[in-house]
């Protein structure tokens, strides 16, 4: 099973998602996101930045909690289900 200890911050590269911010419409190229609480038996909490190439455009918490949290085995179940959450698509 994947323990906080054993996640570490990721950034990924996104299918651009237009973002309304700050009045104007901007493109959020990359995602950033880390483990910031897990208790090792029900629930873990990732915060996530959605990015341009220069700024964070916006941000917020996603919480794995239920089957999704029992089922998680892998650093990249955890990436997929955070895109899942936000549908975004990552690209290379």
């Amino acid at each position: 099973m994947l323990h906080a200890k054993n996640f570490t911050e990721m950034t990924k590269n996104i299918t651009p998602v237009a973002i309304w911010h700050n009045e104007q419409t901007v493109s959020a190229v990359a995602i950033r996101f880390c483990c910031i609480q897990d208790d090792l038996e029900t629930q873990a909490i990732y915060y996530y930045e959605l990015r341009s190439t220069t700024d964070i455009i916006t941000a917020g918490n996603l919480t794995l909690t239920g089957t999704p949290y029992d089922d998680r085995d892998s650093n990249q179940y955890v990436m997929d289900w955070v895109a899942s959450q936000l549908t975004l698509t990552y690209s290379t």
